[in-house]
């Protein structure tokens, strides 16, 4: 179950929303160091109640990410995902219904087509969870540090395969990670 933290849902649109911002305005400004993503995201939830984890398997969500490149080294990005199947356990449901997320991407190359990077970050995440054969059903809204490590292999000049593994949402009662296989492209 996500735990409620105390920034106001209002307050993290204003956050967000300045964020996009910038980072439109950053886009605009360096077209040629601009570059997206798209992704396919399979998760897992998990959760300790009383010493126990759980999991919650077989969840998947579509991830895009923009970002633009400060430096060879470093560069931003803005993030977005939305669940499309539920991840589920012995009688519990969990679906994301969206994922924002801001990222700072250290990142190095590995020869000439292949880059190692991590990504740091903060998430958003919005959701529910429901009980099978019940109508409870609990939406909550939750943020958190989110990070990962990824790798990118160029295939042209244009177009890139990535691969990476984040965990969207941390604490301590709860988890949130994904495997994400993606294509990227250079704009």
């Amino acid at each position: 179950m996500f735990y409620l933290t105390n920034i106001k849902d209002f307050e993290m649109k204003k956050i967000l929303t300045a964020i996009t911002l910038i980072a439109g305005a950053s886009l605009a400004n360096a077209d040629s160091f601009s570059y997206g993503e798209f992704a396919y995201l399979p998760f897992t939830y998990y959760e300790t109640v009383n010493g126990t984890t759980y999991s919650a398997t077989g969840g998947t969500a579509a991830r895009g990410i923009i970002g633009v490149d400060l430096v060879e080294s470093l560069a931003i990005e803005a993030m977005y995902a939305t669940g499309i199947n539920m991840a589920k356990t012995s009688g519990k449901n969990i679906k994301i219904n969206s994922i924002y997320g801001f990222y700072v991407r250290p990142k190095i190359n590995i020869g000439e087509k292949a880059t190692l990077f991590a990504r740091m970050g903060f998430t958003l995440v919005q959701g529910y969870t429901s009980i099978s054969d019940s109508s409870f059903n609990e939406s909550e809204t939750n943020n958190s540090i989110s990070y990962g490590i990824g790798v990118s292999y160029k295939l042209n000049e244009i177009l890139s395969v990535n691969a990476d593994y984040m965990n969207y949402y941390n604490t301590n009662s709860s988890a949130l990670p994904g495997l994400a296989l993606g294509i990227g492209f250079r704009f």
